[in-house]
């Protein structure tokens, strides 16, 4: 076939202000393909049909970079795809490393909508509702700038779960929209003030940000406790105001990382396809007709002159057929899309040399062509690459498919290896192995004739030492507080210097370790330069166990780009502080690379007087070089040798170590940690009872003692009221009965109206003029009082106080 014209949207310079067509953009033609005999490498030729044009990607541009690897699927001919990180032209080689995604559309929807409401818009809604909002029939969320596209997927999402939507516009024709999609309070914010809206709509839920500002000042006052901000928009960082302390929840976000989050993509496909479909959730487009419209279609979407997604169509058909070379087994999950290698070109109107546009749902760069792209963490991406020496060689992706091991991204050691404390109890204790026994001298301090004075010659009680016609005779001795004594508490020899450390403790420190030294995050935290690596791990050949000479070692860590962390440790070293510096320790620095090999063919020799560099062998790895001072993300670079041999020194979660005896890897407990997500998903709600609503009950019971208190004992037995009741008349009579016995007992010959007062002993009762009849009534009065304690006075005593 003759060659075909490939045109293509060079991004030739990052804009200072709004994207100039002719000047950022440059449309050109001059290139073709001949879509027969074009190299493709064990790739796959494709046809742009659409491009997703979106108004963050001012914020993407940047300046010279480098670029990486992802995985990807089996394709077939006529497939649809998904793709990012592409050059805008009509035609791309993409490598047999660059991820792609399958798109069915079983739905015959429009083919644009896959980069628009079913694209990174509708994935930017969808994702962050579900993991930050978390939307609740009947809460109220508010959306700023709600007619663009994402802003229009929230507000209908929320709308179908049966929140209360309101939503804000910057224009009336964009707020008509707002109410033809369902939106319950739609207003433009250019003529009502945001704050009077929500006070009197409000208080809200959930706020959706996308601009920062007024808006965000406005619904932090109307929000309720406990509400969730879900910042979507960069103008919101700027924003400084006060917070005022409701205990919200405000959370920044890539869409990748919260895809990577929920576990599993096809769950947005599943959800919000037979959404759009029935016609739930509308949509709206802004297309244009060509590639050479591209650069306006950018222009527009800075400017803000676009009413709906905007998309640019390229293309009706996919006139492409089957060209892969060798079929690649489909990963088991999804991570994340990153930049694939692409095929670079010089363009004669840019500045130096200079590659085609990538615009990148992540990033948007110029890339040079002397750099090589380097892939990401293994965390995300595999599968790994090898540099040999100064070059690259790739694994099999079979290879690699097999490989699980202490790097497995659900493995339980990754998430002990990821917490803070990591291995840090665990390091300290085997670090105490080492230490040798140290004392003072036994009679250090005592070495003199010293006796204790005694009391009474106005000096301390200490000893003191004999003797006459020197300064030191009667001076203290012994005490730690004297000049000459011992020291406080002296060292002793037997003291508990080793701690034991299970071996299985050992062992999961050890993993998890490695599990850290896998995460690029860690080991930038713990200081090392990593910025200009490859990957992490890095796995060079195992021919570099051959070396012998230093300068073989520096030319393979340049090579790398690693050798900043050697100078790193180099421009570290200072005097150390204190007397350490007077036992053999004078010097401290921080660490560097840690070499792990399978064979010592003088890898050891020419690694060894690096600074800060260490070298330790794969089966006997050590944690105290792997996280040393218990912080674990130390940068490890590995030979292709060790690091296959991993899975033997280790094992598998269902494979033994050959090196440890009935030894695998730990499994995890629970494989999905967010449960709250599942009980709340729609699998187990189906099956679970209702709630039967709260019941306030109480924390605790007083305990009261029935046989003393009365009320608790009619509580328990009522029919002990009504005994009681019947028991008060016999008691009455009682009391009746023993004055009248009293009154006959006490009949004497007494004085009438003789002045009297009681028996200062009891001092209870006065009598100014006393009679008989009073004195009876007195004791009747002490009877009913009480029918047990005789009467406190005596009335024949009566007769000596005449």
């Amino acid at each position: 076939m003759a060659p075909t014209q490939n045109a293509r949207l060079i991004f030739n310079k990052v804009p200072k202000d709004f994207p100039v067509p002719g000047e950022t953009t440059i449309y050109e033609t001059s290139e073709t393909i001949d879509l027969d005999n074009v190299p493709l490498n064990g790739g796959i030729l494709t046809k742009t049909l659409y491009l997703s044009i979106d108004p963050y990607f001012r914020g993407r541009m940047r300046d010279e970079s480098k670029k990486s690897y992802s995985s990807r699927s089996d394709i077939k001919q006529g497939d649809h795809v998904y793709v990012t990180e592409t050059p805008f032209q009509e035609y791309n080689v993409l490598s047999a490393k660059h991820p792609v995604m399958i798109i069915e559309n079983k739905e015959n929807l429009p083919w644009s909508l896959y980069v628009g409401i079913l694209g990174m818009p509708g994935k930017t809604a969808y994702y962050a509702l579900d993991v930050i909002g978390k939307p609740q029939k009947g809460e109220t969320i508010y959306v700023s700038t709600g007619a663009g596209p994402v802003g229009a997927t929230v507000s209908q999402i929320c709308k179908a779960a049966g929140l209360k939507v309101i939503a804000s516009a910057g224009s009336d024709d964009k707020v008509e929209f707002l109410k033809s999609i369902g939106v319950d309070v739609a207003f433009n914010y250019k003529k009502d003030k945001i704050s009077d809206v929500l006070a009197k709509e409000g208080p809200i839920n959930i706020y959706w940000d996308n601009v920062g500002g007024e808006s965000l000042d406005a619904a932090l006052e109307a929000c309720k406790e406990h509400a969730r901000i879900i910042c979507c928009g960069a103008i919101s960082a700027y924003n400084n105001g006060p917070t005022p302390i409701k205990r919200l929840t405000v959370r920044g976000f890539v869409v990748g990382e919260l895809e990577a989050e929920v576990g599993n993509p096809k769950i947005f496909y599943e959800k919000m396809v037979p959404l759009v479909a029935n016609g739930q959730i509308k949509w709206n487009e802004h297309v244009f007709e060509g590639l050479d419209k591209a650069g306006d279609a950018i222009l527009a979407v800075q400017k803000g002159d676009n009413t709906a997604k905007t998309v640019v169509k390229v293309a009706d058909s996919l006139p492409i057929k089957d060209i892969i070379d060798t079929p690649v087994k489909r990963s088991g999950f999804w991570l994340r899309l990153l930049p694939a290698l692409k095929k670079f070109d010089y363009h004669p109107g840019s500045k130096g040399c200079v590659s085609t546009i990538d615009w990148s749902p992540y990033d948007l760069r110029l890339f040079k062509t002397t750099q090589w792209p380097p892939a990401q963490p293994l965390a995300f991406a595999p599968p790994l690459a090898v540099s040999k020496h100064a070059g690259r060689v790739k694994i099999t992706m079979a290879k690699i498919a097999n490989f699980r091991g202490v790097f497995f991204p659900h493995s339980p050691c990754r998430a002990y290896g990821s917490h803070p404390s990591g291995c840090s109890p665990t390091s300290s204790h085997i670090a105490k192995n080492k230490r040798q026994a140290y004392s003072v001298a036994e009679n250090a301090g005592h070495q003199t004739s010293a006796e204790s004075w005694g009391t009474g010659r106005a000096v301390a009680r200490i000893p003191r030492v004999g003797g006459g016609g020197t300064h030191r005779s009667g001076q203290a001795a012994f005490g730690n507080m004297c000049r000459g004594g011992r020291m406080f508490a002296p060292t002793k020899t037997w003291r508990k210097w080793h701690v034991k450390v299970n071996q299985n403790q050992r062992r999961f420190a050890v993993v998890s370790a490695l599990a850290a030294s896998a995460l690029p995050s860690l080991v930038l935290a713990r200081g090392h330069r990593i910025e200009g690596i490859e990957e992490v791990p890095l796995v060079v050949s195992s021919g570099v166990e051959e070396y012998t000479k230093t300068k073989e070692a520096v030319t393979l860590l340049k090579a790398l780009n690693a050798y900043s962390d050697v100078t790193k440790v180099s421009n570290s070293r200072k005097l150390r502080a204190g007397k350490g510096k007077l036992r053999n320790r004078r010097h401290r620095q921080r660490r560097g690379p840690l070499i792990v090999y399978n064979e010592d063919k003088g890898i050891v020799r020419a690694f060894r007087n690096l600074p800060g560099v260490e070298v330790a062998n794969v089966r006997r790895l050590n944690l105290l070089q792997l996280a040393p001072g218990g912080h674990l993300g130390r940068f490890v670079i590995w030979t292709e040798g060790a690091f296959n041999l991993l899975d033997e020194v280790f094992g598998t979660f269902d494979k033994a170590s050959v090196y440890k005896k009935d030894y695998y890897l730990p499994t995890a407990k629970i494989t999905n940690p967010d449960v709250t997500r599942i009980i709340n998903s729609d699998e187990v709600q189906s099956v679970v009872r209702p709630s039967q609503g709260k019941k306030q009950r109480r924390p605790w019971t007083q305990h009261k003692n029935p046989l003393v208190n009365k009320g608790v004992l009619f509580k328990l037995n009522p029919y002990a009221k009504k005994l009681r009741r019947q028991e008060l008349p016999k008691q009455e009579e009682g009391w009746l009965r023993q004055g009248q016995e009293g009154y006959q007992g006490c009949r004497r010959d007494l004085p009438y109206h003789s002045p009297c007062s009681l028996n200062d002993k009891f001092d209870l009762i006065c009598c100014v003029s006393l009679d008989f009849s009073e004195v009876w009534s007195m004791y009747a009065l002490w009877g009913c009082l009480s029918t047990t304690m005789p009467c406190p006075f005596d009335l024949m005593s009566l007769q000596k106080y005449r």
